[in-house]
């Protein structure tokens, strides 16, 4: 065993459980939004804030080496994350009629799954050792916003039942 822990793993754990407890919060108040405001406005609003203030933060967290607002951003990251995924799920559930949901979910499940691990991998190769490319996550943050006006737009013309 080595005498030393490696400090890169640490800070990776203590990054990975901010984003996790970002996940419960998004699942824990996901429901309530979505009876509260509907399908159409919650998982656009919430992608929104990780694409206007979670991904920032992540870029100054960079530039400024700071953990505090590393943290935030994942905390912002994961809340939306989850909160998306939640809404998603929750929308299969009610709109695809019992013959038809095992299999639809499992489709779109390991669709999400696929696109999931495509984007870790992507950023992965594409940003440096250091992890440190704010144009890399600034392209990512127009991309999600660009994805969350397509939603937003095309989602008024679904037939999306009322929470």
């Amino acid at each position: 065993y080595p005498s030393a822990v490696d400090p890169a793993r640490v800070l990776f754990g203590v990054v990975t459980g901010a984003a996790a407890i970002g996940a419960f919060v998004g699942a824990v108040v996901t429901p309530r939004m979505i009876r509260s405001i509907g399908y159409r406005t919650w998982p656009s609003i919430i992608a929104a804030q990780s694409a206007v203030i979670g991904v920032p933060l992540v870029i100054l967290a960079g530039a400024f080496t700071n953990l505090g607002l590393l943290l935030a951003g994942a905390v912002s990251i994961g809340v939306a994350g989850q909160s998306v995924k939640v809404s998603a799920d929750t929308l299969v559930q009610e709109t695809i009629p019992d013959d038809f949901r095992g299999r639809v979910f499992a489709i779109f499940d390991m669709t999400n799954n696929i696109g999931l691990v495509a984007g870790v991998s992507a950023v992965a190769f594409l940003a440096p050792a250091s992890g440190i490319a704010p144009v890399l996550y600034i392209g990512v943050a127009v991309v999600l916003l660009l994805v969350i006006a397509w939603y937003a737009r095309s989602s008024r013309t679904w037939k999306l039942p009322v929470p």
